[in-house]
């Protein structure tokens, strides 16, 4: 179950944004240069329909992205551990299909007492910032209907430019500036290094998910994020060709 501590923090940290991200429609483009746009790219791209759960929607910037995109979906549940983000997506998505909610992933009654099952589940920027993740997939996987997946994106603390931070003797910090007591826009962190909490690599988060939590298929799906100095296509083909070190973390997992 998440920490109190941490739930404050989070709910501190977002009553203070300035809500910008709510005028976001991210669209589809066939090279993403974002986490937000892998999500949509990858989502349209693999999901045939049904029901979908995004824990961790925050704001509902994903979600707002594929409805506007065309998802076929009869229901997309959205979740967030904080109470400020789910009220600020409700009233940011007017569409009767959203169902928004405030959900602990890591708490034993999401594992035990729901009997709802998706054939999508969306995760992006979450997994780092949970206290148990190998609990958490368990119970993740538990909600996926038979051929569902679960979409997860992280950071990836192998990137090339976290290798050189660690090289300079600095902490490679995966949620902020100056190892992790900055937010990325400078000021000073209330938490830190963004709430993160563990660190992935491509190979540890895969076998993390088939050795321990039940996962018998993860799909590695690299995309270039950071700054543009090529074309879309020259940074995504790098990030294809090599992934480990030039893509973040975007894997979809299935039982």
């Amino acid at each position: 179950m998440a920490n109190k501590h941490l739930v404050e923090q989070y709910d501190k940290m977002y009553e203070s944004s300035t809500g910008t991200s709510l005028k976001r429609i991210v669209p589809y483009v066939r090279f993403p240069g974002d986490r937000f746009e892998a999500c949509v790219k990858h989502i349209m791209d693999r999901f045939s329909g049904g029901a979908v759960m995004e824990i961790g929607g925050g704001d509902g910037t994903i979600a707002r992205g594929l409805l506007n995109a065309g998802l076929d979906c009869r229901r997309y549940v959205l979740t967030d551990l904080s109470d400020v983000r789910v009220q600020r997506a409700a009233e940011s998505i007017n569409d009767p299909r959203i169902d928004t909610r405030a959900l602990d992933v890591e708490s034993d009654v999401f594992a035990v007492t729901e009997d709802e099952q998706f054939d999508c589940i969306i995760m992006v920027a979450l997994i780092e910032h949970l206290i148990d993740p190998i609990q958490a997939m368990i119970n993740i996987r538990a909600r996926l209907k038979p051929g569902g997946f679960v979409y997860i994106g992280t950071p990836n603390v192998a990137k090339f430019t976290r290798r050189a931070r660690l090289m300079l003797g600095q902490f490679p910090s995966t949620g902020g500036s100056q190892e992790g007591l900055r937010k990325t826009s400078g000021d000073v962190v209330n938490i830190l290094d963004g709430g993160h909490l563990h660190y992935f690599t491509f190979r540890a988060l895969s076998r993390m998910l088939r050795e321990y939590c039940g996962y018998t298929q993860c799909e590695n799906l690299p995309y270039w994020d950071g700054m543009h100095v090529l074309s879309r296509p020259v940074e995504n083909a790098l990030a294809t060709a090599w992934p480990e070190m030039f893509s973040e973390i975007t894997m979809i997992a299935r039982e």
